[in-house]
């Protein structure tokens, strides 16, 4: 029989967005190895390009001019307007 698996809790950690833009700085030097960053600091190399992708994403939306909104009306709503601007 095989012993149960034990689960130890607390072993995730949180990152504060400061921290994971500063690992993301790291892992981005130039001759900086991802795998050799995220296992520095104690995580696998698939968290930190998700972090990253998720810098890249973060960046994209704040550069992103707001549209704005766009506001339905009908068409018997603007033929008074129509006929005013007619005559």
């Amino acid at each position: 029989m095989q012993p149960p698996h034990i689960v130890i809790a607390g072993t995730r950690r949180s990152w504060s967005r400061e921290q994971k833009r500063a690992i993301i700085a790291e892992a981005n030097l130039a001759g900086a190895n991802v795998s050799e960053v995220a296992r520095r600091h104690g995580f696998s190399p698939s968290l930190l390009f998700r972090w990253r992708r998720d810098v890249v994403d973060e960046d994209r939306a704040a550069a992103q001019v707001p549209q704005p909104p766009l506001y339905r009306c009908s068409f018997q709503a603007l033929a008074p307007l129509h006929r005013e601007n007619a005559l």
